[in-house]
């Protein structure tokens, strides 16, 4: 398969950061375009709809954590000879990452993975499952902490 036009979704953790990593990669190897995401949550859209006082930032902050993560994400060196573009969204993460997959028509979506635990996922749900399971396209996952399950796989 060659990709045309590849979407990571990036959150400033160090799965998004391999997960970019692994975006330019594949993007020199089929000559893709790399289109950098990053979905801003309002506190009025954490914990359904509800937020402390002492949760609210103005929009003002939430963009300049935003262009932080962007900034600590992207490195102009790494993407020498790759065309990357920034699209910063707001709402919910999987729901505007999936939804600018469709409307940009990606080929794929790179995300990073979170090892939460089970009672995490059980009230905040995952994040890259959701664009897993809503995806037009093929979504490859980046895990959070690569070989931490070796014992698993038997090594």
């Amino acid at each position: 398969m060659v990709y045309k036009k590849i979407l990571v979704a990036i959150d400033g953790s160090d799965s998004s950061k391999r997960a970019y990593q692994h975006a330019l990669s594949l993007a020199r190897l089929s000559g893709a375009e790399v289109l950098l995401v990053h979905v801003a949550i309002s506190p009025e859209d954490t914990w359904g709809g509800y937020a402390t006082a002492s949760k609210l930032i103005n929009m003002d902050e939430l963009n300049a954590i935003t262009k932080e993560i962007i900034d600590s994400t992207f490195s102009a060196s790494d993407a020498e000879g790759v065309d990357v573009s920034t699209i910063i969204l707001h709402g919910k993460p999987a729901k505007e990452i999936v939804k600018a997959a469709f409307i940009e028509n990606v080929d794929l979506i790179i995300t990073g993975g979170h090892s939460l635990g089970s009672v995490s996922n059980l009230f905040q749900g995952s994040v890259s499952l959701r664009i897993v399971q809503t995806a037009h396209c093929p979504v490859m996952v980046i895990n959070d902490h690569p070989g931490i399950h070796s014992e698993v796989a038997g090594q």
